[in-house]
């Protein structure tokens, strides 16, 4: 019989290894036969992985279970333990592609069917949270109105130099090769009020070719300012509803039915966010229209 392997160690190495061997390269032209990349690009995404095998091994402990080849079988009871636990449907997904990760192989793989993921479901950043009382929109005033302004993501504006400023051919501010997840680089258009477009100018130029920020808040709810962003480029470039045809045309369904949205202007929001897919910017971005 051959020696059992432990399942925590082998997938932290696991994923440890996906993430030295994907970090800082794009995902442009490594997708494997799973349509999706081999590795872990993201720093954020490498740390969710991980505490979602370790809340795995937990259970595993629990039930007696510690070697990998008998963990493998176990996936598919262990996210239906989450289900009866109430936990969202956003979790169990989250569960369920950390531990394919780790595995390397497709979720399709996995023997069980993932609750349907609704809009209505989905709270981050939507209501008030314990961590808001840990951070002041008044004290960082210049940190929240960049951001409300670009969209841009936490690493994103800690990573922000001066220099990326920069002005389209109209004279508007816009930011310049903003690399963001996968190794994506992209130009964004600012969105603001004069007074808040005017700080940002300040803040930018103050900064010269030095980061704009040395500290990024550790409550900073980066995804409500990036929703507010969503919302002020889609309102930018928005066509009247009742001149578009069908298929210009976004229509939600499920908890949102009846609500629609240009899919022109959808596109242009969730682009300039560093997405693709309109169907994100509907489900998480543009709730406060």
């Amino acid at each position: 019989m051959g020696k059992k392997i432990k399942v925590r160690k082998w997938m932290r190495d696991q994923l440890r290894e996906k993430y030295e061997q994907g970090h800082g390269r794009p995902k442009h032209g490594l997708k494997d036969v799973h349509n999706a990349s081999p590795y872990i690009h993201s720093h954020v995404t490498y740390k969710t992985y991980l505490s979602q095998c370790n809340h795995f091994a937990d259970w595993l402990t629990s039930v007696g279970i510690s070697d990998k080849d008998i963990a493998w079988n176990m996936i598919p009871a262990y996210l239906r333990a989450l289900e009866s636990q109430g936990k969202s449907a956003w979790t169990i997904s989250t569960a369920m592609n950390a531990l394919a990760k780790a595995w390397g192989v497709s979720t399709t793989q996995i023997e069980y069917t993932a609750p349907k993921r609704e809009r209505a479901d989905i709270k981050r950043s939507r209501f008030a949270a314990k961590r808001d009382a840990h951070f002041s929109e008044v004290s960082n005033l210049e940190l929240t109105t960049l951001a409300k302004c670009s969209g841009l993501r936490r690493h994103e504006l800690e990573a922000l130099h001066g220099d990326s400023l920069a002005f389209d051919k109209n004279g508007n501010p816009i930011l310049r090769n903003i690399k963001g997840k996968g190794g994506k680089v992209r130009d964004i258009d600012l969105h603001g009020s004069r007074e808040e477009l005017s700080m940002v100018i300040k803040m930018m130029h103050s900064a010269g070719t030095g980061k704009v920020f040395s500290h990024v808040h550790s409550a900073f709810d980066e995804h409500h300012c990036r929703a507010e962003y969503a919302c002020r480029a889609y309102r930018s470039v928005a066509r009247p509803l009742d001149s578009l045809t069908r298929e210009d045309t976004y229509c939600c369904r499920g908890d949102m039915a009846g609500v629609r949205y240009d899919r022109q202007a959808m596109l242009y929001a969730s682009r300039q966010l560093g997405h693709n897919r309109i169907d994100v910017i509907a489900n998480s971005y543009l709730y406060n229209l």
